[in-house]
């Protein structure tokens, strides 16, 4: 393993020799003139240019890491990971991991001994639960209408807060808890009462709340575990 670095830009000029354009009586090769071309090399910590670092100091595989080891490049050529103000490191193997389109090894870590998969953070819990929340719940009437299953996606969630919560509401402040409002749920279209539509929505908070207990619970945790996602932190839910 070799840490080259942050690699820094530095602007030189380069002569590009011309190509030949005949010879001469005597058969000496006679060249056009050549071209003088701005370019960029990209030099090591050392102040070395990285190509000829990497000639001297060779190895199968090149990574491109942030100061935290998150790698946001891999590759087996060195002239594909020239890239300013990260560390540049010569690593011996990919650890299982693969790089270009596609690949897997972006966004894990690099842990000074191999890569790893970086731990969680807690957006990446917060979009679990938001997940989590959108799956929906089974609500039993009780009676010939059977369990339906009450959808909660975003699209559900806003027809329900901007249509029926606010209907239901209104029946109930007229006195008439039995107000009749017609929703389709997952399971099929069917008739509630407003009384029986808050009943739903307290319901709800018991699918809802210890999702949320749960999610407040792991963004606690130093590290967030690496199995996040196991139903074992979610008590239970889907």
């Amino acid at each position: 393993m070799k840490n080259f670095g942050k690699l820094t830009p530095s602007e030189e000029i380069a002569e590009i020799p011309g190509l030949q354009v005949g010879t001469t009586e005597d058969g000496e090769p006679i060249f056009e003139a050549g071209q003088k071309v701005r370019v960029i090399i990209y030099r090591t910590a050392a102040g070395v240019d990285i190509v000829d670092a990497a000639k001297v100091d060779p190895h199968p595989f090149y990574i491109a890491v942030k100061d935290d080891g998150l790698i946001v490049s891999m590759t087996d050529d060195i002239e594909q990971s020239q890239i300013e103000g990260f560390d540049v490191i010569g690593i011996d193997h990919d650890y299982g991991f693969t790089f270009g389109p596609g690949g897997n090894v972006y966004g894990k870590k690099w842990t000074g001994l191999g890569i790893e998969s970086a731990a969680p953070s807690a957006d990446d819990v917060i979009a679990e639960r938001d997940r989590r929340l959108q799956l929906g719940f089974e609500y039993d009437f009780a009676d010939e209408r059977g369990k339906h299953h009450i959808g909660t996606s975003e699209a559900d969630m806003r027809r329900w807060m901007d249509e029926v919560t606010p209907l239901a509401q209104a029946f109930i402040n007229a006195n008439q808890p039995g107000g009749q409002i017609y929703i389709a749920t997952n399971t099929g279209q069917v008739t509630v009462t407003a009384s029986e539509w808050q009943l739903i929505l307290i319901a709800s908070a018991s699918f809802r709340q210890p999702l949320y207990q749960a999610s407040f619970a792991l963004q606690a945790m130093n590290p967030i575990p690496g199995d996040y996602k196991d139903d074992k932190y979610w008590l239970n839910n889907p």
